[in-house]
């Protein structure tokens, strides 16, 4: 005991005391801040669903919606244009948009998954639903787009390589430039 005696002071331990309590109160802040600033940009973010690299669709996250997504290696001959009305009604008499999208009910997302089989052979269908989007079912083999965990923050994003899906949740409004959303360089 005399060996600590000589070596730490009073000083030093109110001094470790002080700085691990400062580091505690700056931690639970930022926790705090960052946690409020995710809810409130997730009530203005925006899901963008990008197939072959080009945008297929762009909707609000507080929006109820199911879409069927083609993949860009799917044959255009062999199944309907995913934007063009259809006929008001599907396979089971409910109505519907378009054949790409169909409203988020449970007999409805069933459908949704009925017609993707039915219609396409390369497809992934999208769920947006309580904040929340989701892979339900894809075409693909490995499946990791449908196992991976539901996603509900701006940044997030579920990527279906073999389909080449992706569907990314993006800030919205004017927010997006100011925190990170701008160029990261510019060369020449």
């Amino acid at each position: 005991m005399s060996i600590l005696k000589k070596y730490i002071r009073k000083s030093d331990i109110v001094l470790f005391f002080a700085l691990t309590g400062i580091g505690l109160f700056i931690s639970v802040f930022l926790f705090v801040r960052a946690n409020s600033t995710s809810d409130v940009n997730a009530k203005n973010a925006k899901v963008a669903i990008k197939s072959g690299g080009s945008v297929y669709a762009v909707c609000a996250l507080n929006e109820e919606r199911t879409f069927i997504v083609p993949s860009p290696k799917q044959n255009k001959m062999d199944a309907p244009a995913p934007n063009t009305e259809s006929s008001g009604k599907d396979s089971s008499g409910g109505s519907t948009e378009s054949n790409a999208e169909v409203s988020s009910e449970n007999s409805a997302e069933s459908n949704a998954e009925q017609n993707a089989e039915k219609h396409y052979d390369y497809y992934n269908v999208v769920i947006i639903s309580g904040g929340t989007v989701v892979v339900s079912e894809a075409s693909c083999k490995n499946q990791v787009c449908v196992k991976h965990s539901a996603i509900s923050k701006p940044g997030e994003s579920i990527v279906c390589l073999p389909n080449r899906l992706t569907v990314n949740i993006e800030k919205s409004g004017e927010d997006s430039e100011e925190e990170g959303g701008g160029y990261d360089s510019i060369t020449s």
